[in-house]
């Protein structure tokens, strides 16, 4: 199969290259019709809670802040997940939303 369309496409040497010109100057045009911003505007349905203690060990972060955070924020409508991760001296809870959910609100 590979070898009858490479035998057809060397046979046909003039259609080829009229059809790949074709082809990149349909791209072209796209490319340029097609608006694209540099730096778009996108609004991550996420947010990010970190909470310092000195000395604190992973485990009793997890267990004295990241979990009762967690408990409070899963009764907020409109969440997907929520993970957290800790660390020495340091929790992080990243909540995630729904797309079709008001971050400004629900901040």
């Amino acid at each position: 199969m590979r070898d009858l369309i490479v035998d057809g496409t060397l046979s046909r040497l003039r259609t080829s290259m009229i059809l790949m010109i074709g082809i990149m100057l349909f791209g072209l045009v796209a490319r340029v019709l097609i608006p694209v911003e540099a730096n778009p505007s996108v609004v991550m349905p996420l947010f990010s809670v970190q909470m310092a203690h000195q000395g604190i060990s992973p485990e009793d972060a997890s267990k004295l802040l990241a979990e009762p955070l967690e408990v409070e924020l899963k009764s907020v409508e409109g969440i997907n997940e929520v993970r957290s991760y800790c660390k020495q001296g340091m929790a992080t809870v990243q909540v995630e939303f729904n797309e079709t959910t008001q971050m400004d609100v629900t901040l």
